[in-house]
């Protein structure tokens, strides 16, 4: 296994980790999750034994733990951040973002 694969899997097993105690801090069984998932418990158990999660089950997950997963992961990864500037105009464009969802949605 190459040096990537050992980082991302070690990533990968911190994020399910991190579930699990996300889990635990609201006192949410599997059941009560894989029904807010709408998915069964087994195939819940699955997801969280780390067998293959969408970017669409990740952000649920997120939703319902009231945390982001998402950046977790990002704050994981060994790349150097964008400039200052550049992080504000990116949070504009998330304002800007969740403005025009909203008006989609009306």
């Amino acid at each position: 296994m190459g040096v990537i694969k050992k980082k991302a899997a070690v990533v990968k097993t911190e994020l399910l980790d991190l579930m699990q105690l996300k889990l635990k801090e609201q006192s949410m069984s599997n059941k009560e999750l894989a029904s807010r998932l709408q998915l069964s418990v087994s195939a819940t158990q699955n997801m969280l034994k780390g067998n293959k999660m969408t970017l669409d089950r990740l952000h649920e997950l997120s939703l319902i733990l009231d945390f982001n997963f998402f950046r977790f992961w990002a704050s994981q990864l060994q790349i150097d951040q964008p400039e200052s500037v550049e992080i504000g105009r990116i949070k504009e464009l998330e304002i800007e973002n969740r403005t025009l969802m909203k008006l989609i949605k009306s």
